[in-house]
């Protein structure tokens, strides 16, 4: 009987809390972007999202810069840009772009070991709304002896 009553004792002290020991979170953290005026977003403007490099002989490397301009209310950051495959790298500014400023996203193309029609898609991933762009690079790949 001790041991019910020990037990009930435990797992009634253990339920009572004084104080939830996490912090009460303010609800003007949460916003919804895009909802008002009041939101500072940074906003990547493209001159081109699509790049047709042409005809590639294979084993050339091609590259293109795909140039933007930050049109929106605050500084921009790029966190990430993801490539679909290894044959596709890409290069983007690691520090922030302020507001009117411009930079580019370069995208180098290896057509080693590739033939025939390619199109690779590039996400960028960036502190914008909605958070990912996609870029998009195109051409066709000839062997040395078919050019």
């Amino acid at each position: 009987m001790k041991r019910w009553v020990w037990l009930l004792a435990v797992a009634w002290a253990s339920c009572q809390q004084a104080t939830d020991p996490r912090p009460t979170l303010d609800g003007s953290l949460v916003r919804n972007p895009g909802l008002g005026e009041e939101e500072l977003l940074p906003e990547m403007t493209f001159r081109k999202r699509s790049h047709d490099f042409g005809r590639v002989v294979e084993g050339e490397e091609v590259s293109y810069d795909f140039w933007f301009v930050n049109t929106g209310r605050a500084p921009l950051i790029i966190s990430e840009v993801q490539s679909g495959c290894g044959c596709t790298t890409p290069f983007w500014p690691k520090g922030v772009v302020k507001v009117g400023d411009s930079s580019y996203i370069r995208v180098l193309f290896n057509s080693k070991g590739q033939t025939g029609e390619f199109s690779k898609n590039i996400v960028v991933i960036a502190n914008t709304y909605p958070n990912k762009t996609t870029l998009k690079v195109t051409g066709i790949v000839y062997r040395k002896t078919d050019s």
